[in-house]
């Protein structure tokens, strides 16, 4: 059987169109969502409690893993915590007591979007590990807060909130995540 080449050519036009397509695909899931708001800056006013509650009302999409975290939130958890954005997905390996070279110490729980507003939950440290959140607002005047979470079982916003409304936070004090 004598296999023409054209058909050849054919056949590898084919394959790479077919793997072009998939490639385009593939990378479309791993985007970070879109989240079209300018960054915070360093000096940007903290949120009063009412002002988080209220942005909590709204409905949040949930994402669990550090590439789906947009940019913006990421340079505004730069400037509210004046650290460079590192952290791991969900069950990776980190550095915590001991301390393990090139690992950050921070484990990401989720990040919720909804609007021009944004949530961090992240873990931080060892023995002591501590919830950590992080709330930026970009409607008008922006805004942004930063508290421990004394509350364990926050996985998802339901949680957040619950632990929110029962007071289950303390303010990060000179021990800035």
């Amino acid at each position: 059987m004598k296999i023409s080449h054209k058909g050849v050519v054919v056949a590898a036009l084919g394959a790479v169109s077919l793997l072009a397509a998939f490639a385009a695909f593939y990378l479309t899931l791993d985007a970070a969502p879109s989240f079209k708001a300018t960054p915070l800056s360093r000096d940007t006013r903290e949120l009063t409690i009412a002002e988080v509650e209220e942005i909590l009302r709204a409905d949040f999409i949930e994402f669990h893993t550090v590439e789906e975290i947009p940019r913006t939130v990421k340079l505004d958890y730069t400037a509210l915590t004046g650290n460079k954005f590192e952290m791991v997905n969900p069950g990776h390996a980190r550095s915590t007591d001991v301390i393990i070279p090139g690992l950050p110490n921070k484990e990401l729980v989720f990040v919720g979007l909804a609007d021009q507003s944004a949530v961090l939950i992240f873990r931080r440290g060892g023995l002591a590990d501590t919830i950590n959140l992080a709330v930026f607002s970009h409607k008008g005047n922006g805004g942004m807060w930063g508290v421990r979470i004394d509350d364990y079982s926050v996985h998802d916003m339901s949680g957040l909130r619950d632990a929110l409304q029962n007071g289950r936070f303390e303010a990060w004090g000179r021990f800035v995540p």
